[in-house]
């Protein structure tokens, strides 16, 4: 094989876009083929499970693996078959740089990343001829995101999630590095910052092709994984800590509810992160360039909450009292004292839930007058979360 040739090694990281990468990456497959960049026919999107059960130090352990119920001989023979395939089809290739991406690599250890050096040097991709491209998420944002996955598909609850990254996080970069740097030159590995490649002018996709020197004339970017709303993982996560099995048709209707912002951490709890994750943002600096721009202050309920319901109570009584037979259903107990909860209680009870967003739909139905609009919308929102809800204690008790 000739020298010229290049290997894209993109091991992620999670949570930094690359499903949207990997869904362009086949999309565009022929056209991408066309000017010089090959995306293997023979693996799925990700690679992740090639990487990890290839290369991993207990394939069997990986997800795929064990929900298959395979045994490490049947894995070692469907690697195998993989990889004939895999060189089979680099052999009859004339692309010049070739493309293996999955986020699940950045999980391999320096023994498992050494198989996976040997491996592309048996091909012909000696170091040199490979470049790794790592993108690097600012660590309060990559905990919420997680937090957010690991509620919504995980079963985990906000707070043990929480609890779990905020430890993992803490040298993430730094210790993916060391890893890396002990089996590739430090000449190859790039990070990026993922903000600032989310803004380029072909987006996320466009950056990582440019970082190759790969030019695609036609392309729309695929975006993967949209953030679900605040009051959306605020109330599976509700479910969740009430023991509710949640199907996942009624994790996907609880994720249509849109509020008045994506899920995010609250102040204290960025501080939190940011403090623990200190001498990773300074190897980032130092090392890569990367500063990550200062997060925006944004508290996690809308601040007239608390002023608009004591004005309902005052305008509308009775749409007042359903609203807290409502949310008492949620919370399961009455909400006494209301007058004396504070911002932070407010918080608690998922206050956050009240948005006071329009519908245009239950306007033309006739349902509602312009005056009343936006009460019943959060009455009609409430009263759709409570049956989501009910259905899952229905399965529950059954």
């Amino acid at each position: 094989m000739s020298n010229s040739k290049t290997l894209v090694l993109h091991l992620g990281i999670h949570k930094t876009g690359s499903s949207a990468i990997q869904s362009s990456l086949a999309k565009y497959r022929n056209q991408l083929k066309s000017v010089g960049l090959h995306v293997f026919d023979c693996l799925p999107e990700n690679h992740s499970e090639f990487f990890q059960c290839s290369f991993g130090d207990d394939p069997t352990s990986y997800h795929s693996v064990r929900d298959k119920k395979m045994s490490l001989n049947q894995v070692k023979v469907r690697s195998a078959f993989v990889i004939n395939k895999l060189r089979q089809e680099l052999s009859e290739s004339s692309s010049k740089i070739f493309v293996l991406t999955g986020e699940d690599g950045s999980l391999l250890s320096v023994d498992g990343l050494s198989r996976l050096a040997e491996f592309l040097a048996n091909l012909g991709f000696q170091s040199s001829s490979v470049k790794i491209i790592i993108y690097a998420r600012e660590h309060s944002a990559y905990v919420a995101s997680a937090i957010q996955q690991n509620v919504k598909a995980n079963n985990l609850t906000i707070q043990r999630s929480f609890s779990w990254h905020f430890r993992s996080s803490s040298c993430l970069y730094a210790n993916l590095y060391i890893r890396l740097a002990t089996v590739f030159p430090s000449s190859s590995i790039h990070f990026y910052d993922f903000q600032k490649a989310c803004q380029h002018e072909g987006g996320l996709f466009g950056h990582f092709l440019e970082t190759i020197n790969i030019e695609l004339s036609d392309f729309a970017e695929i975006r993967e994984n949209i953030g679900l709303s605040l009051e959306s993982i605020y109330l599976i996560d509700l479910a969740r800590r009430n023991g509710l099995t949640l199907t996942r048709n009624q994790i996907n209707a609880l994720g249509k509810i849109h509020g008045f912002g994506k899920f995010d951490l609250g102040n204290h709890a960025k501080v939190a992160v940011r403090n623990a994750c200190l001498n990773d943002r300074n190897f980032l600096r130092n090392v890569c360039g990367i500063e990550f721009l200062p997060f925006n202050d944004r508290p996690l309920a809308p601040p007239s909450t608390k002023k608009y319901l004591c004005a309902l109570k005052e305008s509308n009584p009775l749409l007042f009292s359903k609203l807290l037979s409502l949310w008492s259903h949620l919370l399961e107990g009455e909400p006494a004292n209301f007058h004396s909860l504070s911002d932070q209680d407010m918080n608690e009870l998922f206050i956050p839930s009240l948005t006071l967003l329009t519908d245009e739909k239950s306007v033309k139905v006739g349902l509602i007058s312009d005056q009343d609009h936006r009460h019943a919308h959060i009455v009609s929102r409430l009263r759709y979360m409570k049956d989501i809800l009910s259905g899952c204690r229905s399965a529950a008790d059954a």
